[in-house]
């Protein structure tokens, strides 16, 4: 008998648990030879062992029978339990629970103690189990343990345990994992997972002390069933946990599920179409594929419709003006007059000959404030739904040229391009890490290979009050529309796990970080804390390969690839994975495209006019992307020149101007820019049966430079030359005729 004294009122919760039964028996009644145990503390042992000890079989019998009288007038209830354990035990340690409580007990060490003689008598060395109410140390003997006389195949250790309905096992909170509810153990019990976990009485191999024959509960094992103890749970959910990403999308440590990349077919050959290869056949011609004459028309009308509403005595423009204007703004990109006036280019001292020989500078300054590319009077009706009215039409104009003159390679980025500028503007960005800081964000496609930009979209901001959701995954979809057999590489910005899938079925693979709050990916990737520095982790699925690199303690980066497929790591020092090296050489697709367009070469000019901005980029990428289809069209020009886009650049300019400088009827006053233009449209004025030795837009001044054959002494350096035998001759030693006299 055990002392009560301090315990749980008994009748009181044996009343409680005895109509739960009655209520949970009659729920029941189809299922032969049900018979639950009327006590507390048995419904508590049925509760615990079902829930809390990792088994390959449960085999619980239970019988009451009445004590004598308890101390202080109680009276305790006895059930006498056994548990069959069928071996081997492993791992070792089992959690027997009772009431809510659990005892960890080494079943082979436990096997040892409580080793039987010959007799049965329990062994001496058997260690009573320490139980009471509030956790007291209870002397009483409360548990004895029986081994079976003849240990056959499977091995079983028989536990019996005798118990009161108010004794509590002692154990350490913190090992408690999860409370049920006497209606929830009841559930548990009355309605196990599966059909086969009920077995009748007559099935078990064992009989109770009692004479009455009660049944037998009978738990399946599961790796996921709640039966099991805290350390097999621990071993068995930790690894998958550990390879399951938040929302459930599982992972894989080999490549063993991981099907083989093949890469698809495209059907197109890299490099310019076979449209813009016919058409190309100068700088200039190439450079008219991009800004094509439907455009300048635009510009021309726009610009004299704004001019005559605005400035008084307007002198219309026309296409020659607006090529000589471009050309201008090129020049002086060339000339890399970055932070210079406008002004201090057409100095007589400072400036450039070339500059005043093309047009006045008050005409420049007109043209630059009349330059318009829509009617402003139509427009508010247009902006009300499009923040792009302005510049809609000739955007979309030009925007679609550019896939159609041009296939990528096998390699694209997508990233993010910012115009600076800090004028008004309702869709103008801050990014504090660009170097602008305050711009307009355009979303480009650029090839790897060439840097070629083969798609953009001006980003317009938020529609609506809230954040889009998905929007990375919106811009790569739509900024890779008709591209297949490719792989797209693009920053964490962009990337994830369904992006990924999306391209696939697109027949597009994909490269890219990803950040770490990304619901997809595993613990295991994720954390970095114990990591040696230069070490990676690999997380694989059925088409995609995941990699955690550490380049430094305490610092790792994530990416996934839908290309890779093994766990494969370069054998430089740093040991990085080939998903890095393959990201780090095609992430500068479009920032590469930035360097040329917005650090070393530009045309962009000071201004407080948001569309003539975007214009100045327009100008500035389509002359870099006709430099890239005029090398591919004719590789050998000036191929061991490392300076070939300057002059590319410097020849496309002069072939802009060239045309407005033939028409001028008066010259200018400054000494060079006259010379200039007399040189030019002398060399313009010979007949069509004589062919110049130099051409008019091989160089700057349109000739090269060379002395003059006819001077005496020191020979004067000079650009001009005799058109019948090709010698320079300077302006002293020149004739200026007619085209009539000349054939005379």
């Amino acid at each position: 008998m055990v002392n009560n004294e301090s315990g749980i009122d008994g009748e009181r919760n044996t009343d409680k648990i005895s109509a739960a039964v009655a209520a949970a028996a009659a729920a029941t009644p189809g299922r032969p030879g049900l018979r639950l145990p009327p006590a507390t503390a048995s419904l508590r042992v049925f509760q615990q062992m079902l829930l809390r000890s990792e088994v390959a079989l449960l085999q619980i019998t239970s019988s009451t029978r009445a004590g004598a009288a308890a101390r202080r007038g109680k009276q305790d209830i006895f059930s006498p339990l056994s548990l069959e354990i069928p071996g081997p035990i492993d791992p070792p340690q089992q959690v027997i629970s009772l009431w809510g409580c659990q005892r960890r007990v080494n079943p082979v060490k436990r096997q040892q103690e409580a080793a039987v003689d010959a007799s049965g008598a329990p062994s001496p060395f058997a260690r009573p189990l320490r139980c009471g109410p509030s956790q007291e140390a209870d002397q009483a003997q409360c548990a004895k343990v029986k081994t079976p006389p003849t240990p056959t195949p499977p091995h079983t250790y028989q536990l019996s345990y005798w118990h009161t309905g108010h004794l509590i096992m002692r154990r350490a909170a913190s090992n408690m994992k999860r409370r049920f509810t006497f209606t929830e153990a009841l559930e548990v019990i009355m309605q196990p997972g599966s059909p086969t976990e009920l077995q009748d009485s007559s099935s078990s191999p064992t009989d109770t002390d009692s004479g009455e024959s009660d049944p037998d509960f009978v738990v399946a094992p599961s790796s996921s069933s709640p039966s099991s103890s805290p350390e097999s749970e621990e071993d068995t959910e930790d690894p998958e946990s550990g390879w399951t990403g938040k929302n459930g999308q599982v992972w894989f440590p080999t490549d063993a599920e991981t099907t083989r990349f093949i890469q698809p077919a495209r059907g197109v050959t890299p490099g310019p179409t076979r449209y813009a290869i016919v058409r190309v056949h100068s700088v200039g011609s190439a450079f008219s594929l991009f800004l094509t004459k439907e455009m300048i028309d635009l510009i021309v009308n726009m610009t004299n419709l704004h001019g005559h509403r605005t400035v008084r005595n307007w002198t219309k423009v026309d296409s020659t003006d607006v090529h000589a204007y471009i050309g201008l703004l090129i020049l002086a990109g060339v000339y890399k007059s970055r932070g210079e006036s406008t002004r201090s280019l057409w100095d007589d001292r400072s400036g450039r000959p070339i500059f005043r020989a093309t047009m006045s500078l008050s005409r420049f300054h007109e043209i630059s404030t009349a330059l318009r590319f829509d009617d402003k009077l139509m427009r508010p009706a247009r902006h009300r739904e499009d923040k792009l009215a302005p510049l809609r039409s000739l955007w979309e104009m030009w925007t679609h040229r550019l896939p159609l003159l041009f296939n990528p390679g096998t390699d694209v980025t997508v990233d993010e391009q910012l115009v600076p500028f800090r004028g008004r503007c309702r869709f103008r960005q801050y990014m504090p890490k660009k170097p602008a800081k305050y711009g307009i964000k355009i979303w480009v496609t650029a090839d790897v290979a060439t840097s070629y930009a083969w798609r953009c979209d001006i980003y317009l901001g938020k529609t609506g009050d809230s954040a889009e959701v998905g929007q990375g995954k919106r811009i790569v979809m739509e900024m890779t529309e008709g591209l297949q057999g490719v792989t797209v590489t693009c920053d964490n910005f962009f990337t994830s796990y369904s992006l990924a899938q999306e391209l696939l079925r697109k027949k597009v693979a994909l490269v890219g970080t990803i950040r770490k709050n990304k619901p997809e990916l595993p613990p295991n990737l994720v954390q970095d804390k114990g990591r040696a520095a230069l070490s990676s982790v690999f997380a694989f699925t059925r088409n995609t390969t995941a990699v955690s690199y550490v380049p430094k303690r305490g610092r790792n980066v994530i990416l996934i690839s839908t290309r890779h497929r093994e766990a494969a790591v370069t054998e430089g020092a740093k040991r990085k994975p080939e998903i890095v090296t393959d990201y780090n050489r095609c992430k500068g697709g479009v920032d590469n495209l930035d360097k040329v367009c917005a650090i070393t070469f530009f045309c962009r000019r000071k201004t407080n006019q948001w569309p003539q901005m975007l214009f100045y980029n327009m100008v500035d990428i389509s002359s870099y992307n006709s430099f890239v289809i005029y090398t591919a069209v004719d590789p050998s020009w000036n191929q061991r020149k490392f300076f070939r886009r300057r002059l590319f650049l410097e020849e496309l300019g002069n072939s802009l101007v060239s045309a407005a400088i033939l028409r001028r009827q008066r010259l200018p006053r400054t000494p060079g820019a006259a010379t200039m233009v007399r040189e030019i449209q002398a060399s313009a004025a010979v007949p069509a049966d004589t062919t110049p030795s130099t051409p008019a837009d091989a160089s700057s001044s349109g000739v090269k430079r060379g002395s003059c054959k006819l001077c005496p002494g020191r020979k004067k350096r000079t650009f001009g030359f005799c058109i019948r035998c090709g010698g320079h001759t300077c302006k002293d030693h020149q004739v200026i005729c007619c085209k009539s006299c000349w054939k005379d």
